[in-house]
């Protein structure tokens, strides 16, 4: 089999990563697969999907496949998943496709580079995006099929009929588990990152993916900004909820000094989750949110707070309701003003440079939103 446009493929190195032994000591053996020869690549990566997905108990072991399709799209990648493995406590077995059989693993049919390229966009949003029961189905059907096109695949990716490989509980145990491990997480976006440029399947297919996961975790942020900020909202001009307002430049701020601001909860977690913004400016959230379900006539994707019965959010909705119907082209209020000027005669100086600074921060974000690829 051909491995076309396999040596296009970039994995760049993980600054800061050891592959030293581990310190637990393994109890217990998960499988790999791993080819023996460069023909069998593709056909166990599409055989590891399908193990992936078989009833087991065994969390682990689903993860362990997960694992050898990035690995088998990306062979860089298993000295880093073995030990992520090892860390568990397990040790790992490489199964080849000599020895499939005896490990009671049914070899699937051949299948060529860009199906297994479609494969592998699938498993790659699993461990990146929420898995929520209700939606999983839809949003994978519609992401799978973006996915086979960019990639160049018209057949069905499933055997037996259909693109989804992973139920939606195996879907959560891959996310949580895989999608915990802060080093795979990481080495998979760079490899993303590094091959989106281009215009071969692979660059097509890795452009889709960074575009898809851009802003992952961040819906409440990411809605006041559209919502509120992008529109000068005269909201965050209101004192009851400046607090707030500086909350949320101190968020912005944060995240915008990033190399890769629109990834900040896969880069810098840790960091991320200490900053717990989500939780400094949630009656902003709340008018931001009900705010968009207004407009897209649709429940916003992040869940309703008690604070959606607050008096206040309901009056701040009115006002930024209010607001949108009457701006028409630079007929701005004053207040909407200082969110862009700093007049240095404003009685309350300090409050004027922080909305400044608030503005600045907008426009940089907009502006790398502005660069995202169509």
């Amino acid at each position: 089999m051909t491995d076309v446009g396999a040596a296009q493929a970039q994995v760049p190195s993980i600054p800061g990563f050891s592959y030293a032994p581990t310190q637990f000591g393994t109890h217990d053996e998960l499988i790999m697969l791993v080819p023996r020869t460069p023909e069998a690549r593709f056909r166990l990566l599409k055989t590891s999907a399908v193990e992936c997905n078989k009833a087991t108990d065994n969390h682990e072991q689903n993860a362990a496949f997960c694992h050898s399709v990035f690995s088998g799209m990306f062979p860089e990648l298993l000295p880093l998943a073995k030990q992520e493995l090892r860390d568990w406590g397990y040790s790992v077995k490489e199964v080849t496709e000599d020895t499939a059989a005896e490990n009671l693993i049914t070899l699937q049919s051949r299948i060529d580079y860009f199906t297994s390229l479609a494969i592998f966009g699938q498993f790659a949003l699993i461990i990146y995006k929420d898995i929520d029961d209700q939606t999983y189905p839809r949003f994978m059907q519609s992401w799978v099929a973006a996915i086979k096109n960019k990639a160049g695949v018209v057949r069905d990716l499933v055997p037996g009929g259909g693109d989804i490989f992973l139920s939606t509980s195996t879907a959560k145990t891959i996310r949580i588990i895989v999608g915990s491990s802060r080093p795979i997480r990481i080495a998979l976006l760079k490899i993303i990152l590094a091959n989106r440029d281009g215009q071969s399947q692979l660059n097509r297919v890795c452009n889709y993916l960074a575009e898809t996961i851009s802003w992952s975790e961040m819906g409440p942020l990411m809605s006041v900004f559209a919502s509120l900020c992008m529109t000068r909202s005269p909201v965050l001009s209101d004192s009851r909820v400046w607090l707030e307002v500086f909350n949320l430049h101190q968020a912005y701020k944060r995240i915008t000094e990033k190399e890769y601001p629109q990834y900040y909860f896969i880069m810098y977690r840790n960091e991320a989750l200490s900053t717990r913004y989500r939780c400094t400016f949630v009656t902003l959230a709340e008018v931001a949110r009900r705010y968009k379900s207004e407009q897209n006539g649709t429940v916003s994707q992040f869940a309703p707070s008690a604070n959606s019965r607050n008096p206040l959010v309901n009056e701040l909705l009115s006002v930024h309701r209010a607001y949108m119907t009457r701006v028409h082209g630079d007929d701005m209020p004053r207040e909407i003003r200082n969110l862009t000027t700093f007049d240095i005669d404003e009685p309350d100086a300090e409050q004027a440079r922080a909305r400044l600074m608030v503005a600045r921060c907008f426009r940089k974000m907009g502006e790398n939103i502005t660069r995202q690829p169509v």
